[in-house]
């Protein structure tokens, strides 16, 4: 059954909404994704006996019952059950950013005074470990038919909840909505007329998810019974469709990532005896709202390749660097020159390490000459 043909509901492109932002995700960690904590993905169908008044056939009440769950792996469902007197379809996909879900169901009461349920049901959790924005759209859908005298006897119902565990709704809509109903042509008999209901409801919902545990829940539910009673030209068939046609997709919130800087410079480029070479500027900043171990270490390497170390700290995890934090230690007197002082170029360095990967965070250098 095609609940987009009976309700005209408009097919929803999803491709605008890439899955992923790969510029504003270039530098998050790969645990930036959904992990499905649980799913019950399921479809079921019914058909009973019932007697020329819509009554039941004891014992055996329930004729035929077919119900399929999804494995974990799965996408794609299907069923029917009384040859086409119940049809249940649903395709689902949990992915590492997005899920989507479709489902049609449809059940008819026809000849045999068959009747029954068609239910398709989705209900997932997953959690999120940092910021997500969300993007969640799609239609629900029903078919209600009735006969004149107002005895319903196919509906179709459909409804969505999207909920934070322990943190309230953050989107629901469930269906139907007030019965709309239009005349199709009179029987033969000219005396009595069938109204069909259709109902829709197209929606789009967008905000940020927090960390956390989330539940998007699904449902779409048909019924049909044969109605005899007080209809001129005998029993009718009633006809119940409904669907869900679902996506929710997630865009990671780009997370900064810290970054250390250091900086090093002298108050000028040559010295002469009875100089004093002045450490203009010994800096280290760092940005980001993380905090940063760090080993630093500030040396000077002489002219004659002797390297004499001013600074260093940090080589057992105790230096830490918070994120917004910038010291500059300058002006600081380095070296006096005088005759013995080694003639050349000299080399002032600054580097910033991880202290247990020793991986390389920032380095500087500057150079001066003694004449």
């Amino acid at each position: 059954m095609n609940f987009r043909k009976l309700c005209n509901i408009r097919t929803l492109r999803y491709s605008c909404y890439p899955l992923l932002l790969l510029s504003a995700l270039a530098s998050l960690p790969s645990h930036a994704e959904m992990v499905y904590d649980s799913q019950l993905r399921k479809i079921q169908t019914t058909i009973a006996r019932w007697d020329s008044h819509g009554v039941p056939i004891p014992p055996d009440i329930v004729d035929q019952v077919s119900a399929i769950d999804f494995a974990p792996s799965d996408d794609s469902i299907s069923t029917l059950v009384g040859g086409t007197s119940a049809t249940t379809s649903q395709q689902s996909t949990l992915d590492t950013l997005a899920i989507t879900a479709t489902s049609a169901v449809r059940v008819m009461a026809e000849s045999g005074n068959q009747g029954g349920t068609a239910t398709s049901d989705f209900d997932v959790t997953f959690t999120i470990d940092q910021d997500h924005t969300f993007d969640l759209l799609g239609s629900l859908a029903g078919v209600n038919q009735r006969a004149q005298n107002n005895n319903l006897n196919g509906t179709g119902d459909a409804g969505l909840k999207f909920t934070k565990l322990a943190g309230g709704s953050v989107f629901s809509l469930n269906l139907p909505v007030p019965f709309v109903g239009f005349p199709l042509p009179p029987d033969g008999s000219g005396c009595l007329q069938i109204f069909t209901g259709c109902y829709e409801s197209d929606f789009a919902s967008s905000g940020l998810l927090t960390a956390g545990t989330y539940r998007l829940e699904l449902f779409a539910i048909a019924r049909a019974a044969y109605v005899s009673i007080g209809l001129p030209s005998g029993p009718i068939a009633g006809t119940g469709h409904a669907g869900f046609d679902v996506m929710l997709q997630l865009t990671p919130v780009p997370v900064a990532v810290p970054t250390v800087s250091c900086d090093v410079a002298v108050d000028q480029a040559s010295f002469a005896v009875g100089d004093i070479v002045i450490l203009s500027t010994i800096e280290v900043a760092a940005s980001g709202a993380a905090y940063i171990p760090a080993e630093i270490k500030v040396w000077m390497e002489m002219a004659d390749g002797v390297e004499v170390p001013i600074v260093q700290s940090g080589g057992d995890g105790s230096v830490v660097l918070f994120g917004g934090v910038t010291e500059n230690w300058g002006p600081q007197p380095l070296l006096g020159i005088d005759a013995a002082t080694p003639k050349g170029e000299y080399i002032i360095g600054c580097r910033i390490a991880n202290p247990t990967t020793l991986d390389l965070l920032s380095e500087d250098t500057a150079t001066f000459t003694v004449d």
